[in-house]
Order: C-alpha cells, then structure tokens, then sequence
C-alpha cells in the first residue's frame, strides 16, 4: 500500500539513461573527486567557447551544457569558470591548447564516446552553425576521436598531468579560475592597456559589490550605468574610453557570479578604517541615483556595511551624508 523511500527514489529517477538524476545514483562514478572530473569541466569549457564564437550562445545551446554539468555534479565554482567562456574568447591557439590538453586527460573509450555524442548533441542544438564553430567542432572530434587511451599513454599522460602548473597551461584558463571567485578582474585585465599600476584584485572587488547594490532592487538604470562608469574611472584610473569599454564588458557579468563574502573580505584585508567608509558613501551614491532609494537598496546596503567590518553609525553617517 506504501511505497518504501527506495521505491520512491527509483521511481524519481527511472529511466536513468535518459535523466542526469538518475545517472548520478545510477553511475558512482559521478562524485566530485573523479579522477576524471578536471576532463569533464575542460570539456564543457571548450563546448561554451565555441558556442560563443557567433557572439551569441543559444538557448538551446547553453541548456545541453548546463544539462551535462548537472548530470556531473560540477559545482558553483567550477559553473562560474565555464560560463566565463561565454564573456571571453580564446584565441585559435589557445583552444588548440585547450583541446591538446583534453585529448591528454581522457582515460577510456566511454568518456571518448560520451565527449564525441555531446559535440554531436552540440551541432543539432545550433539551427544555424556558423563555418568558424563548425571548423572547431570538428576539430575537438577529430581530436577526441583520434585520442591515445592505451595503459601506456594514460600512464605518461597522468605524470605528465602531475608535473605541470596548470595556472600556466594555458593564459586563458587561468582567467577563467580567477573569473569564479573575483568575477571582474579578468575583464578589467583585457580591456586596460596599462593595469600594473592598480591593484586588480581589490578594484574588482569594488566594482562586483556595486554591480551587486545596482541589482539588488532588480532594476538597472542609465543613470546607475553612469555613476558606475565614474567609479570604474576614478578606480581604475582609466581614460574615458576604457572606462566606457570596461562598464559594457562587467554588465553582462551575471549577478549570481558575485559572492559578497569572498568579495568584501577582499576589501576588509586591504583598506583602512576611513577608506571602507569612503566605498560605503560611493555605494550609497549609486543606489540613491535613480532617485529612487528603494528599501531593497537599504536592506542591502545594511548587509554590505556589517560585511565590511562598519558598525550601524557608519552606514547612518554615509546615508545622512548622501541625501
């Protein structure tokens, strides 16, 4: 008359060759510490890369990549870094480098086969596939297809892998990474010409906690965007150009990317006292230029200041000051 949670369970996620739920119970190899996983995360970066090769990655496109991480338990961090392949495009040489060292890293003719049906699974999801994606595609399957799995290779491949840096493997990739936890850094090293003389780390948190209040009320005005470009210029110390440049570039950013932890700790462990209570006033700034200080932004705003170490005086000096 019951079904027992182990009935309940197998009924959730029958059929399991065609549901990534089930393929998660199904198959114990899906875990986070598969010796397989850094392959599968590279893979899906080279298949987002391509995607946006059109500047556009489709519907259809972005949910067989996200259906694929899902089915692999890939995590928030490891998501941000795929995604950011969608911001970014590599250079010719850095997908053949991408492609080398996933070709390397593939451990059996399953995991071929699961990387060549997915690249399939790619070029039927694209209505219209532009010669440039086409080319790469059938590059990666060429690639993946011709890839060396006997003992021999797997065995050198994986002392290979244990020797090299991978931060420096390829420039690109180590963007990616530093993309997952500081969102913006990456953009602003691409689009400055000269940024050794700020410090990237700090000024990209800045900017995500203000991409952050700017969202917050779940609208974005112009004359938010224009208060966001005085605070990319004056912290960046970029000229009209890169500031303009930069702005368009970090609003495609998806909120969801920035974490207000990791980011105001950046913050916290490198300013002084008076300097978080000047960011605080910038921040207020932003929030009350539509003219509009939505209870949202304040709520928010009360979070920000408790994340950077200000006591309530700070935030009631920098809402006073504001008006």
């Amino acid at each position: 008359m019951f079904q027992s949670i182990k009935d309940r369970v197998q009924k959730l996620i029958s059929p399991s060759k065609k549901s990534p739920l089930g393929q998660i119970f199904k198959n114990p190899e899906y875990v986070q510490d598969a010796s397989d996983r850094d392959a599968q995360v590279l893979f899906l970066k080279l298949l987002m890369a391509t995607a946006y090769l059109d500047d556009n990655v489709e519907t259809s496109e972005l949910n067989l990549i996200k259906d694929y991480a899902f089915g692999r338990c890939l995590s928030e961090t490891e998501w941000r870094e795929i995604d950011f392949y969608r911001q970014v495009k590599p250079s010719k040489q850095e997908i053949e480098n991408m492609v080398k060292t996933l070709v390397s890293e593939i451990q059996s003719k399953a995991q071929k086969a699961e990387f060549m049906e997915a690249i399939n699974d790619m070029v039927e999801a694209d209505d219209i596939v532009q010669d440039e994606e086409k080319e790469i595609l059938n590059y990666i399957k060429k690639q993946v297809n011709d890839a060396d799995i006997s003992y021999f290779s797997r065995a050198v491949g994986g002392i290979r892998k244990g020797l090299k840096d991978k931060g420096n493997e390829y420039g690109i990739d180590s963007l990616a990474a530093e993309y997952a936890s500081n969102p913006i850094a990456p953009h602003l090293k691409n689009n400055m010409e000269e940024h050794s003389k700020i410090d990237i780390t700090l000024v990209s948190a800045k900017l995500g906690i203000a991409m952050l209040i700017i969202y917050c009320d779940n609208e974005f005005h112009s004359k938010e965007l224009s208060e966001l470009k005085k605070l990319v210029e004056k912290e960046c110390e970029a000229s009209k150009t890169e500031s303009k440049n930069i702005t368009e570039s970090i609003v495609k950013i998806p909120d969801t990317h920035y974490e207000l932890t990791h980011l105001s700790r950046i913050i916290t462990e490198s300013c002084s006292y008076e300097q978080k209570k000047d960011f605080l006033e910038q921040l207020f700034v932003i929030a009350r230029s539509d003219n509009e200080f939505h209870i949202d932004e304040e709520n928010y705003l009360r979070v920000v200041t408790h994340s950077l170490l200000l006591s309530h005086k700070d935030f009631i000096d920098a809402k006073l000051k504001t008006r």
